[in-house]
């Protein structure tokens, strides 16, 4: 056995993971059938690190081999799984393909009273959690798929990710569903056109009595402006 306890580890004898298509072909275990490969794990800098509402998917490379980890942090983490893959690359494309598939799988659901949102595209799945301030943008089919997210709790900040990434991929606002534009037009008012330009406040000067009175009269002016 190696240092990192993998080569006598079992290749897709899960129990209970028959059913997880994501994981065939591929050498795989629970943390508790390989201690000393966990606990490297868990101290190995993640290389990549996804997180989709309730999972939670790194990568990270022991001794010159890629490994992939989808954390139970929630149930045990000692039921967390390791997956051996032949690259970085490939570790990195195959959580990326698993996070699509949550996504795609979410596609048009809404919970928390509409705080987190997710919709279908057609070639393209997207989700709003302003929950945990993650936004998901999943674009094409497995085995090609493209996905990336990002982290921020400014809703302008977040939809401005989800419309330069649909749209660098051709999908403009105007070809979103009416749900999702509708969700979007709700958290990005349009300012009133109508509303009066705010005056500039003079540069400062010395403080004379008439540069005192010019500022006084530019308040007053002002604000009779925004009353008309």
């Amino acid at each position: 056995m190696s240092a990192t306890g993998h080569e006598a580890s079992p290749l897709a004898e899960c129990d209970g993971w028959s059913d997880y298509p994501h994981l065939a072909g591929l050498r795989h275990g629970h943390f508790h059938q390989a201690p000393e490969l966990a606990a490297r794990l868990k101290a190995a800098p993640a290389e990549d690190d996804i997180r989709f509402r309730g999972e939670h998917l790194t990568v990270h490379t022991i001794d010159g081999i890629a490994y992939a980890v989808l954390w139970e942090e929630w149930f045990s983490p000692t039921a967390s799984t390791w997956v051996q893959h032949t690259s970085p690359a490939a570790a990195h494309s195959w959580t990326h393909q698993l996070a699509a598939h949550w996504l795609r799988d979410e596609a048009g659901c809404s919970h928390g009273g509409g705080t987190l949102q997710s919709w279908n595209g057609g070639s393209w799945a997207a989700e709003r959690d302003l929950i945990t301030g993650r936004w998901h943008v999943a674009i094409g089919v497995q085995p090609g798929v493209t996905y990336t997210s990002t982290e921020t709790e400014d809703r302008a900040a977040g939809w401005a990710f989800l419309t330069d990434t649909l749209t660098a991929a051709g999908y403009p606002t105007g070809t979103w569903p009416a749900a999702m534009r509708q969700v979007r037009l709700h958290d990005l008012p349009v300012p009133d056109p109508a509303a009066p330009a705010a005056v500039p406040e003079p540069p400062p000067g010395p403080r004379t009595w008439r540069t005192l009175l010019r500022r006084l009269l530019a308040r007053i002016l002002a604000g009779l402006g925004r009353t008309r």
